[in-house]
């Protein structure tokens, strides 16, 4: 819900394609990537280019959704399926983090990390056994 006029925010935006306007659910997105003036869309079903800037797409969509991970990519973060310190893994699709991004992406994802070393990674010190 937008907090400055009390409406909700639509979990979807149009595209035009060929003459026609076209409804794409965010949750349908799996990444967007910049391409000079164009943003191809991925989703789900079918990949789009249209006219537009990146830019166009971060101001609008929402932030606890979709994350900007490197100067060309916007990802959907519902997707997610794992990520490294150079990589996002999406279904099919691995898209590069930016280095300047990286700190956000952490900083971004919820991530559960274990108080200490779970017991069958830990090193054991064994004495010598008695002679």
């Amino acid at each position: 819900m937008d907090k400055g006029t009390g409406r909700r925010e639509a979990a979807w935006f149009f595209v035009r394609d060929r003459g026609r306007f076209w409804k794409i659910l965010h949750e349908e997105v799996l990444f967007i990537e910049a391409r000079k003036s164009y943003c191809h869309i991925q989703t789900l079903e079918k990949p789009w280019l249209i006219l537009t800037l990146l830019g166009n797409f971060e101001s609008v969509l929402p932030a606890e959704e979709f994350l900007r991970v490197h100067r060309s990519y916007i990802i959907n973060l519902r997707h997610l399926q794992s990520f490294d310190q150079r990589t996002a893994y999406l279904p099919g699709h691995q898209i590069p983090i930016g280095e300047s991004y990286r700190t956000v992406v952490r900083e971004h994802v919820l991530m559960v990390m274990p108080a200490v070393e779970p017991s069958h990674l830990q090193r054991v010190k064994h004495s010598p056994a008695p002679c």
